[in-house]
């Protein structure tokens, strides 16, 4: 019985089973994204994100179910469409999928979020790499080679070490043997606080289609209604102005009509920024906070 091992020296993932070895690739930045937080669900395309011409195949955009029976997701996470790549036809070859030069220069309290969906027989991986403008070894952050579930997961990455720094990131599939071992990947998020300037001019967060928050100012809760059109998982934040978060919920919500109370007896008085992701639509709205 062959048994799969694989050996991690910093930045290299070497799988010993014949995985397909890339060439090495320089952190060139041919486009850089400054404005935080950036997000990409797919919807109209890759957004920032695309495949490379140096791997085996391509991600793939979708809102159904992957061919293969026994394998994939059935629908994204969020919004109606996901990235994924499919097993059938591509046993032992890798995808990429590599966003844009990232620049920190300025933020702090970043990290990397995103969900992923592993379901099937033997897999292979999924690995997020990273790598420097000018570097030429890609770091690896993090690789998932756990039991495979029918379910959306999520995972966040601290980026710490690239505070300050323009940087690029990957995502790398492996296929092994087996075509049941679809890869899904959705909501991928990268965030950065720089103080309430960049947090208020990110344009493509402030929102005329936010939730409605009242009362206004808040005491002991604010009540957070809205409307959306399928069951789903919410995200509600509440920043303050330097962009760290204070209160954090996930519900799971549902078609129609939802409500929550987001507690702030214990909060200090001021201003803060309520930030919701709802289907996809990512937004920010102010909120004060006033104890008499």
């Amino acid at each position: 019985m062959s048994t799969k091992q694989f050996v991690l020296r910093g930045s290299l993932l070497l799988f010993l089973n014949g995985a397909l070895l890339l060439p090495a690739q320089s952190g060139t930045c041919t486009s850089t994204k400054s404005n935080f937080p950036s997000h990409a669900h797919f919807e109209t395309g890759f957004n920032t994100w695309e495949n490379v011409t140096y791997d085996g195949f391509d991600w793939i955009r979708t809102t159904d179910s992957t061919p293969t029976g026994g394998t994939g997701p059935t629908g994204a996470f969020v919004g109606n469409y996901y990235a994924y790549v499919e097993a059938s036809g591509h046993l032992n070859q890798e995808a990429l999928l590599e966003g844009p030069c990232f620049d920190f220069t300025g933020y702090d309290s970043t990290y990397l979020g995103f969900r992923y969906h592993v379901a099937g027989v033997n897999f292979g991986f999924l690995a997020v790499e990273a790598i420097e403008e000018g570097a030429t070894d890609w770091d690896l952050l993090w690789v998932f080679l756990g039991a495979s579930s029918d379910r959306w997961r999520y995972k966040r990455i601290e980026l710490t070490d690239y505070e300050g720094k323009k940087f690029k990131i990957r995502f790398r599939a492996k296929i092994f043997n087996d075509d049941r071992s679809d890869i899904g990947l959705d909501g991928i998020y990268v965030y950065g606080a720089s103080g309430s300037g960049k947090m208020e001019n990110s344009a493509d967060l402030l929102s005329a289609s936010a939730p409605r928050a009242y009362p206004i100012p808040a005491h002991e809760a604010v009540q957070i209604e809205w409307e959306q059109t399928r069951n789903t998982e919410a995200v509600l934040r509440l920043r303050d102005l330097q962009g760290r978060v204070v209160r954090e919920v996930r519900p799971v919500t549902h078609a129609g009509q939802n409500r929550l109370s987001l507690p702030t007896a214990t909060l200090p008085s001021g201003t803060y920024l309520l930030q919701t992701i709802l289907e996809g639509r990512n937004s920010i709205q102010k909120l004060n906070v006033q104890h008499f």
